[in-house]
């Protein structure tokens, strides 16, 4: 009803004379200071004076006066703002309808209305810089230059293929001379934000590059996960586990899915961070639960719940039955619904667990509840 009043009273201001929406906001601006809606950067219905194009001057659901949410009110004009080809990869906050985390509604200082410079407000929620950088990209070019700020179709938000952006600005692959061929995997030895060392190579050296490329390159070697597992043999444990991300190896090496082979921002020698590395795979579960109005809060890693390499467990879990969700939420099962060894689910007779009523990464209905939770979820075991 509120939209439909907002076009009605837009209607009705067409009527007006010519200044007539300019002579709407003159109302506004008596008790709105006009140096507010001023900058480098004013947003287009700031700048022609139409206040109510975006706000209900009388009364409105939402904050501010606006007649619809604020995401659904900026895609009203800005509609190709999102994914890449088929919404493959999109913004967090922009998922979240956060279009404001980001930029200023009425005016700003810098361009596209951001509400601060492209590199810090990035920094704001993407901590990539280090305490004493020997190189760094950041301080040169804006994080813009590489990732696209909303979505696209590359994991990591990138505008092209990794090897084909550095290679965009570093031709001829850089530094490498007499390198055998043209360099197509550079994140696999250099970082590609800030970096301790020099050239911005990565700060842990694995320690059989630190010794040279034979000690793995070796004339007749096939290259395969059994060269890492030579060294670790503790992951090879994982390999014959229910779940495991190393079924099915054969001869391709699956570990540097993940891995660096050469250098590495942790121990880990992980290619990239938590949880945008896991995403590179699993893309199709963020996709599936991005639209849910009831999401599950992002967990800085994926390894809080799952484990890395195999585990007995359904979905590679860590631990077993609620524990894992016991971990944050600690009261759960203890005055609510009963959990546990002695409680089954009269439909299967499995254990009752969380998962039995809620979904982990999110519903369409409260709580996570995987139906309605007023009757229809209680009547899938207690009919009667």
């Amino acid at each position: 009803m509120n939209r439909i009043f907002a076009v009605l009273l837009l209607a009705l201001a067409s009527l007006l004379p010519t200044d007539g929406l300019a002579a709407m906001s003159d109302y506004c601006f008596q008790c709105h200071s006009p140096s507010k809606f001023t900058g480098a950067t004013v947003h287009r219905p700031v700048a022609e004076k139409k206040c109510a194009a975006c706000h209900n001057p009388h009364a409105a659901r939402h904050e501010g006066l606006l007649p619809v949410t604020a995401d659904r009110l900026c895609r009203e004009c800005h509609r190709n703002i999102g994914g890449g080809p088929g919404g493959s990869v999109s913004h967090d906050p922009v998922n979240r309808g956060e279009c404001l985390a980001c930029h200023a509604p009425h005016a700003s200082s810098q361009k596209r209305l951001l509400t601060d410079r492209v590199n810090t407000l990035c920094q704001k929620c993407h901590s990539v810089s280090v305490e004493r950088p020997a190189s760094s990209h950041l301080t040169r070019i804006a994080c813009t230059s590489c990732h696209d700020s909303h979505g696209g179709s590359q994991r990591y938000l990138l505008k092209s293929a990794p090897a084909t952006l550095c290679l965009s600005c570093h031709k001829n692959g850089g530094e490498h001379r007499n390198f055998p061929e043209q360099p197509q995997q550079c994140m696999s030895c250099h970082t590609p934000h800030e970096s301790p060392r020099r050239h911005l190579v990565k700060a842990v050296l694995h320690a059989p590059y630190q010794e040279g490329c034979a000690t793995c390159h070796s004339a007749g070697g096939t290259g395969g996960s059994s060269l890492c597992l030579g060294c670790h043999d503790e992951v090879g444990k994982a390999a014959g586990m229910r779940y495991s991300h190393l079924s099915g190896m054969g001869a391709a090496n699956v570990c540097i899915g993940c891995h660096s082979p050469h250098a590495g921002d942790g121990r880990a020698m992980l290619k990239g961070a938590e949880p945008g590395l896991c995403l590179g795979c699993h893309r199709d579960t963020e996709k599936r639960f991005a639209s849910r109005s009831h999401r599950h809060p992002r967990i800085a890693t994926c390894t809080t719940c799952h484990t890395i390499h195999g585990s007995n467990r359904v979905a590679m879990l860590k631990m077993d039955g609620n524990a894992v969700c016991e971990q944050c939420h600690e009261t759960q099962g203890k005055f609510t619904h009963p959990v546990g060894e002695a409680i089954r689910d009269p439909r299967n007779g499995t254990l009752v667990t969380c998962v039995t009523c809620h979904l982990t990464k999110g519903t369409d209905q409260p709580y996570h509840l995987r139906l309605n939770g007023e009757k229809e979820l209680c009547v899938q075991c207690h009919p009667y």
